[in-house]
């Protein structure tokens, strides 16, 4: 039983970093699409 709830404490830490580190990357769409001649 110890091992199920590391096992599911381990699983939420690594979800919540992956949040985190995915969130530092996304862009706005205006920003990542943004040319001269185009307006969003």
């Amino acid at each position: 039983m110890k091992a199920f709830l590391l096992s599911v404490v381990v699983a939420i830490l690594l979800a919540v970093g992956g949040y985190f580190v995915v969130a530092e990357f996304q862009q706005q769409a205006e920003e990542a699409f943004a040319t001269e001649r185009v307006r969003l």
